[in-house]
């Protein structure tokens, strides 16, 4: 408990900017597994000092993204009132669910010279934590409409945080258009319609074929464990999976 407090209180500590300068990289991950030994008021604090840092428009967009991350890690550890304050302010950081833009520093021209590190998929990001922090149906219709539009343009880790943010939330947030999910270039998004179609009560055994011969190998595995979880009748899809040699 002793560490777990000592890198609390380093986590929560202001932090210092020196103009042109950013330092990439945090411990918060690793942070938020100690903090989770702690106490809900120490969580709390943990969590309102991430959001801290995830609205610095000083600190470098993967910092930023480091404590979005960590935040979410320990939302089952917070207050219901304080997750839904939470949430308010993290969908701000993605008000129209593309994503802000973020400066790079590049006012200083001495940054002309540092390495360029791509930015963090941070709308994607506020997808994923506020998928933890949703509580009421208004707050889901509201995760639907950022994951979806985060997805129209997302890049491949974008869209594989955007649906892992989905998926398990795929009743609360329909309808999702399974058939054009389904038929999407992007693997991760045929992954959340494979899962998606299996909760559906009146669904096309066409799509469940399609996603059952699915080229890559992440729909096919999601797809097994959906229809695996789901109270139906897979049959056709189930002898395609098991016959399946790629797995």
């Amino acid at each position: 408990e002793v560490l777990a407090r000592k890198f609390l209180d380093g986590a929560v500590a202001p932090r210092v900017h020196q103009p042109g300068k950013f330092g990439i990289g945090t411990n918060f991950s690793f942070v938020a597994v100690l903090v989770r030994g702690l106490s809900p008021e120490d969580a709390k604090r943990f969590a309102e000092a991430m959001y801290v840092v995830a609205t610095d428009d000083k600190e470098h967009p993967q910092n930023r993204c480091d404590a979005l991350l960590a935040l979410g890690s320990i939302s089952d550890r917070l207050p219901e009132d304080t997750k839904a304050d939470l949430l308010q302010g993290v969908w701000q950081l993605s008000p129209d669910g593309t994503g802000p833009e973020f400066p790079a520093g590049l006012d200083n021209p001495f940054n002309i010279l540092r390495v360029n590190v791509a930015d963090a998929p941070l709308a994607a990001a506020v997808v994923r934590v506020a998928s933890a922090l949703c509580a009421s149906s208004e707050d889901y219709a509201t995760l639907r409409q950022r994951g979806l539009g985060v997805l129209s343009q997302a890049d491949d880790v974008s869209a594989n945080w955007v649906c892992q943010a989905l998926a398990p939330h795929v009743d609360l947030i329909s309808p999702v258009p399974v058939d054009l999910m389904a038929s999407h270039a992007n693997r991760w998004v045929r992954a959340l319609a494979s899962v998606a179609w299996a909760r559906q009560t009146e669904r096309d055994p066409d799509i469940g074929a399609r996603l059952a011969r699915d080229p890559a190998g992440e729909v096919r595995r999601t797809l097994a464990s959906a229809v695996a979880s789901a109270p139906a009748d897979f049959t056709s899809v189930v002898q395609t999976l098991e016959h399946d040699v790629r797995r």
